[in-house]
């Protein structure tokens, strides 16, 4: 990415179904192409800094239908289509080839064993002027490498969805709310905090230095609140819903106490613990990849009512709690 970018996106992702795909042009347009019948969606709502390659979902079962056809030869060209399904202007740029070889959109397929095994394929983007691009694929024996996230990083990830930061007190299951709250509702012994963090572009086993989540005031506040803070413990956490509440998950070994009686101003973003074990727990885990999903779930460990609120989903994309991850 050549600029700073922060907007939530959504696409399906498919591929021009042929051996060889021609290139685009005002008579051979992505809108008119025969599409596979492999589909891969995508939807996020991070941020793309400046001058940073990103990877979207892996997409190998496409490019397996494309290798699997009659008319495949080593050394065919493959198109792979984005058709929109978000929001009207519900987009990010990247480079495309006319602002550099070196920075146009990319396609790393790993491939082994047996001619028709396609072990991953990741698309990845960069800067600020593309849509849809043709990727040729190199040679007949061997692959392009994999573009992977940095050595070290940065992860900023916002929550994405209305499912994705949700309360729990009791019986009662809340995810369409305008405000998420963290502490204590009505059950000193059974209120929950979820929040669920999608596209994570932290590669397995990394060090994780430091994880900080923050949530952003609506109002004024100024009340004791406490919690214990830990992960969902699983490789790609799903989305929360009434039949996969955060007292429902099982948690991580790691675990972080939060207390504290501070103010919270209206429109300010207010940081919590620092909750790397969590996530360095998570990401050491056999079942985890880049771009997975993970879930921090609080329990409420105060008095009754003793909770603050912040923005939701609902309330704006922009102000949806927050969890920044640096890692080497």
């Amino acid at each position: 990415s050549a600029s700073g970018q922060w907007v939530g996106i959504a696409f399906q992702i498919a591929a021009d179904s042929t051996g060889s795909s021609p290139a685009f042009s005002s008579s051979a347009k992505p809108s008119g192409r025969t599409l596979t019948t492999a589909k891969v969606n995508h939807n996020s709502d991070v941020q793309w800094t400046t001058g940073t390659w990103y990877a979207l979902n892996d997409i190998s079962p496409i490019i397996q239908e494309i290798v699997n056809r009659a008319d495949w030869q080593p050394g065919n060209s493959i198109s792979i289509i984005f058709k929109g399904t978000g929001n009207a202007w519900a987009r990010k740029f990247a480079n495309s080839f006319e602002a550099g070889a070196a920075i146009a959109p990319k396609l790393a397929i790993s491939y082994g064993g047996a001619a028709t095994t396609t072990a991953a394929a990741t698309t990845t983007a960069a800067a600020t002027t593309t849509a849809v691009a043709t990727t040729t694929a190199a040679a007949t024996t061997t692959a392009a490498a994999t573009t992977t996230p940095p050595a070290t990083g940065t992860a900023n990830l916002q929550v994405g969805s209305g499912s994705d930061d949700v309360n729990e007190e009791g019986t009662t299951y809340t995810e369409d709310s305008s405000t998420v709250w963290a502490g204590n509702g009505s059950s000193a012994t059974a209120s929950y905090t979820g929040l669920r963090f999608a596209n994570v572009q932290i590669p397995k086993g990394k060090t994780i230095t430091a994880a900080t989540l923050s949530f952003y005031s609506p109002s004024g506040q100024w009340v004791n609140i406490a919690f214990q803070m830990a992960g969902d413990s699983t490789g790609n956490s799903p989305t929360f819903s009434s039949a996969a509440k955060p007292s429902g998950r099982t948690l991580t070994t790691a675990k972080v106490n939060h207390s504290s009686d501070a103010l919270w101003s209206a429109g300010t973003w207010n940081n919590l613990n620092d909750i790397s074990t969590v996530i360095q727990e998570i990401v050491n885990r056999a079942d985890w990849q880049t771009g997975n999903s993970i879930s921090i779930i609080f329990k409420g460990s105060g008095s009754t009512w003793a909770r603050k609120f912040a923005n939701s989903f609902e309330s704006g994309a922009a102000t949806a709690p927050k969890l920044v991850i640096t890692y080497s």
